[in-house]
């Protein structure tokens, strides 16, 4: 009876080998699909929201079923002001900002500048608005974070305000968010603000 034939050490060794490569060239697919598929979630979020122009549908949002975020979330408005001011509406039932006056900052070019721990005030009106929220979108990361709900103000109809110490250091953008009857009719004023770090002394 011939005796039993067993591969070589040396194609055992490539066979492990291939699959030690080909386990570890997996993992970091997997990963780099994680990874990607989280920027795309944050992309997405931030085109529904209107604070990302680069809202071209991607692999991710058609396999995930999510909607074209065009003509969804709020609009960028033809009519920017001169300062940078630009206004957002989900629809035309959304609430309407018609001012706002950012006392705290200083003008600078197409925007405003504000130093960490200056008071700053903000005054806006608003009409047909449930609740008001101060928010600030950092430059670059697709994150909005709320600072404080705006108050009205006693005796004077459709005026908000809010008073608060500068504590961000990034600079992005200043939002003024308003509510309507429901949480997606939504209209935000967005100013452009450059942050300087005071130092210490």
């Amino acid at each position: 009876m011939p005796a039993p034939s067993f591969p070589s050490s040396l194609a055992v060794r490539i066979f492990v080998v291939f699959g030690a490569v080909s386990a570890l060239f997996s993992a970091i697919v997997l990963w780099r699909l994680g990874d990607l598929r989280e920027h795309e979630l944050i992309r997405y979020q931030g085109c529904v929201e209107g604070s990302r122009r680069d809202c071209d549908p991607s692999l991710f949002w058609m396999i995930g079923g999510l909607p074209n975020p065009k003509g969804t979330g709020l609009q960028v408005a033809q009519n920017e002001d001169p300062n940078g001011k630009r206004v957002r509406r989900t629809s035309e039932n959304a609430p309407l900002l018609t001012s706002l006056r950012p006392d705290g900052f200083e003008q600078q070019g197409q925007g405003y500048h504000v130093e960490t721990g200056a008071k700053v005030t903000l005054l806006s009106t608003i009409e047909q608005a449930k609740r008001v929220e101060v928010r600030f979108a950092p430059t670059g990361t697709g994150e909005s974070i709320v600072i404080q709900a705006m108050e009205p103000v006693k005796d004077k109809e459709n005026t908000y305000n809010a008073s608060f110490a500068w504590t961000e250091t990034r600079s992005g953008d200043l939002e003024i968010r308003a509510y309507g009857e429901s949480d997606t009719e939504q209209a935000a004023l967005l100013i452009p603000i450059t942050v300087t770090v005071a130092k210490t002394k």
